[in-house]
C-alpha cells in the first residue's frame, strides 16, 4: 500500500490554475498526484462554489488532508476553502498562487509532513522567489521602488 501525500488543489479565477498545473507538469517529473485546479467562473454563485471547493478536497485527500492554493486572498473561492478550514477539514488555504509555490509544494515531501508545515514552506519559497530581473530581491528596494 502507498503513503497517503497531501493532496493539492488551485483555485483559480479564470485558467490560470489549469496553466500553472501544466507547466508544473511539464517540470516535475515524478508528477503531481494528487492535485488538480479548479476554474471558478467570474460572478460564479457562492454556494457552487462552496460546492466545487468541497467535492474536489474530498476527492483529493488520501488522509493527509489538502493544500488548497488559491490565487487572490479574500475572494469568494478563498474564503471558501477557508471556511472548509473553519469547519474542521484537514486543509490549509495559501494564497497568492504563483508557480514557485506550486513547486515547492509538489516537490516538498508530502507524507512525512502536516499540510500547515508544507503551506508554510510554499508560502516562503514564493517569498524569496519575488525578485527584479537583475537578482535584486523584492525587500531590498525602497518606498518608491528605487533600489538602496
Amino acid at each position: 500500500m502507498s503513503e497517503r501525500r497531501i493532496g493539492l488543489l488551485l483555485i483559480t479565477h479564470g485558467g490560470a490554475g489549469r496553466e500553472l498545473l501544466a507547466a508544473a507538469n511539464l517540470l516535475v517529473a515524478d508528477g503531481l498526484a494528487p492535485c488538480d485546479a479548479l476554474t471558478i467562473a467570474i460572478g460564479e454563485v457562492r454556494e457552487v462554489v462552496a460546492a466545487a471547493v468541497a467535492d474536489a478536497a474530498a476527492r483529493l485527500d488520501e488522509g493527509a488532508g489538502v493544500l488548497m492554493l488559491c490565487d487572490l486572498h479574500g475572494a469568494t473561492p478563498a474564503n471558501c476553502a477557508l471556511a472548509l478550514k473553519h469547519a474542521g477539514h484537514n486543509v490549509e488555504v495559501l494564497c497568492g498562487l504563483s508557480l514557485p509555490m506550486l513547486l515547492k509544494a509538489a516537490t516538498a515531501p508530502r507524507t512525512d509532513s502536516t499540510v500547515a508545515a508544507l503551506a508554510r514552506l510554499a508560502a516562503a519559497t514564493a517569498v524569496r522567489s519575488v525578485r527584479f530581473a537583475d537578482g535584486t530581491p523584492h525587500d531590498r528596494t525602497t518606498n518608491d521602488g528605487s533600489t538602496p
